[in-house]
């Protein structure tokens, strides 16, 4: 008896179902299985406390991903009907303390890019002049 054979038939091979509205019906259907399944696992396996820490740390993140967005469009509907490049002339009066700091990175960031430029510009013209100066010769 070199192998067992039993009386089931063999799965089909996997493929991507080609439909995609089938598709998304039957990854829904799957996943709540699914989740139901890896619950138990962690729970058999006593990965709750790890679960949870988890879940925490996502739930803070989404909520300062919320609150991040919220403060883009404050400071959008800030600089409403001007363009966005004039972000600077936002009234600084009516911005609260999370909205400085957004602002203040912002300036940090053109003063950045700015010394960047200068940088180049200067190594730019002290090459232009030195091969000035060797094509004199």
């Amino acid at each position: 008896m070199a192998g067992r054979q039993t009386g089931e038939n063999p799965r089909p091979g996997m493929k991507q179902i080609e439909n995609e509205s089938s598709r998304l019906i039957t990854f829904s259907k799957r996943k709540s299985s699914i989740n139901k399944k890896a619950s138990e696992l962690v729970t058999l396996c006593g990965a709750e406390a790890k679960c949870k820490q988890l879940n925490q740390q996502h739930d803070e993140l989404y909520n300062q991903i919320k609150a991040e967005k919220a403060q883009g469009k404050a400071l959008k509907r800030l600089t409403k009907g001007k363009s966005d490049a004039a972000w600077w002339e936002a009234p600084i009066e009516e911005l609260n303390r999370e909205e400085l700091y957004q602002m203040k990175g912002r300036m940090e960031e053109l003063r950045r890019s700015l010394k960047r430029s200068i940088n180049q510009k200067t190594q730019g013209e002290a090459s232009g002049s030195s091969q000035g100066q060797e094509l004199e010769k």
